[in-house]
């Protein structure tokens, strides 16, 4: 459970908590995911009778309007289509208005090309188009294309949610 952070029954959804101890000098325990999903005990289709994990949902997701909404893997695949990407940072919060603004820092190794391509992605997104020709989200997208390479794998991804006013 996020909240109590007790364990949950199989088949219901909670936050995905792993240890292992494959590695003597470090071992990882109860390392917080921030993924949610279920521990399953049926069989799988491949025959395996071992506890499994189902029913993935993504680990942020934020409600832009009333049936819009964006997490993670959106945003995933709109800009890890661009190899020179190496890694972002998102952040939703809102003006003085209530609209709607979707700030992402691009780290891209020597891509001066990144930003305009990452903003034409943005808008032929279906779920953000009409809310942009409604006027009822704007995006902001700054590129840092001189910075040191990232390892992606150590840092976890989110949408940071500024709350609105």
């Amino acid at each position: 459970n996020p909240i109590t952070k007790q364990s949950l029954p199989d088949n219901e959804i909670g936050e995905i908590v792993i240890s292992s101890l494959n590695y003597e000098c470090m071992p990882l325990l109860r390392y917080n995911t921030g993924d949610l999903g279920a521990v399953s005990i049926e069989p799988c289709r491949c025959g395996s009778v071992l506890k499994r994990i189902t029913k993935m949902q993504p680990r942020h997701t934020i409600l832009l309007d009333d049936n819009v909404k964006l997490d993670i893997n959106d945003l995933d695949g709109v800009l890890y289509k661009f190899d020179e990407l190496e890694y972002y940072e998102a952040s939703i919060f809102y003006d003085d208005d209530g609209i709607a603004i979707l700030n992402i820092e691009l780290y891209a190794a020597n891509s001066p090309n990144t930003k305009n391509n990452a903003i034409k992605a943005f808008q032929n997104m279906p779920q953000l188009k009409a809310l942009l020709t409604q006027n009822k989200l704007k995006i902001k997208i700054n590129a840092d294309i001189n910075r040191k390479p990232v390892n992606p794998y150590v840092l976890k991804r989110k949408i940071k949610d500024w709350p609105n006013p």
